[in-house]
C-alpha cells in the first residue's frame, strides 16, 4: 500500500496567508486604494524577480526561456501602478498588466511541456499558481476603482459576500483536509481564484 503523500506545510502556510491577504483586502473596500496599489506593485516586482531566478537557469539552453524572461524585464520596467495620475489610467494599466502577464503564463506553460526535470515542477506551481494570488488582486482593486457607480457597487457587495464566504471556506478546508488530498485542494484554490477574477471583470 502507497504512503499517503507528505503535505508540503510551507505552501499549506504560503496559502492561508494568501486567503487571509484576500480577504482582507476584501474587507477594506475602497479604504486605502492608493496603499494596497503600492503594496501590490512591489510585490509583483518581488514575484517577477523570484520568476525571473528560476527561469535564468533555462537561458543557455532554451530560446523560449530568453523570450518569456526578456517579456518579465519589460513588465518591470514598465510597472507604474502607483504612479497612475487617475482612476481612469489605473484600471487601463491593471488591465494591460493583467492581460500580458497571463499572455505569459500560457506561453510559459506551454513551453513547459517539454521540460521536464525538478526546476521545472517549480517554475510551473509558480507560473501557474502563484500568479492567480495577484491577478486576482488587481481585478479586486479595478472593481473598487469604480465603486462610485451605482451598479459597481451593487456587484461590488455582492461579490465581496460570495468570496469571504468562500475564502473562510476554504481556510477551513486547509486545516482539515486529508494529507493525500493536499495537491488537489492546491490547484483547485487556483482555479477557484481564476473564476473569481473572472467573475470580477
Amino acid at each position: 500500500m502507497e504512503a499517503p503523500a507528505k503535505v508540503d506545510t510551507n505552501w499549506k502556510e504560503t496559502w492561508k496567508e494568501r486567503l487571509d491577504t484576500l480577504r482582507l483586502k476584501l474587507e477594506l473596500g475602497k479604504m486605502d486604494l492608493d496603499e494596497q496599489v503600492g503594496i501590490l506593485e512591489n510585490d509583483i516586482k518581488t514575484y517577477i524577480a523570484k520568476v525571473k531566478s528560476l527561469l535564468r537557469g533555462y537561458t543557455k539552453k532554451h530560446e523560449k526561456a530568453q523570450n518569456i524572461l526578456a517579456r518579465f524585464e519589460d513588465i518591470e520596467v514598465q510597472l507604474f501602478l502607483a504612479k497612475a495620475d487617475s482612476a481612469d489610467v489605473l484600471y487601463l494599466e491593471i488591465r494591460k498588466l493583467r492581460d500580458k502577464l497571463h499572455a505569459i503564463k500560457w506561453d510559459t506553460l506551454d513551453w513547459l511541456k517539454d521540460v521536464k526535470d525538478e526546476k521545472s515542477e517549480e517554475l510551473q506551481e509558480v507560473i501557474e499558481d502563484e500568479l492567480e494570488f495577484y491577478t486576482a488582486q488587481l481585478e479586486m482593486i479595478n472593481v473598487q476603482l469604480h465603486l462610485g457607480k451605482a451598479e459597481a457597487k451593487e456587484k461590488w457587495e455582492e461579490l465581496k459576500s460570495v468570496l469571504t464566504r468562500r475564502l473562510y471556506t476554504l481556510r477551513g478546508r486547509l486545516e482539515t483536509e486529508a494529507e493525500g488530498k493536499w495537491e488537489d485542494l492546491k490547484k483547485d484554490m487556483a482555479g477557484r481564484l481564476r473564476k473569481w477574477a473572472d467573475r470580477i471583470e
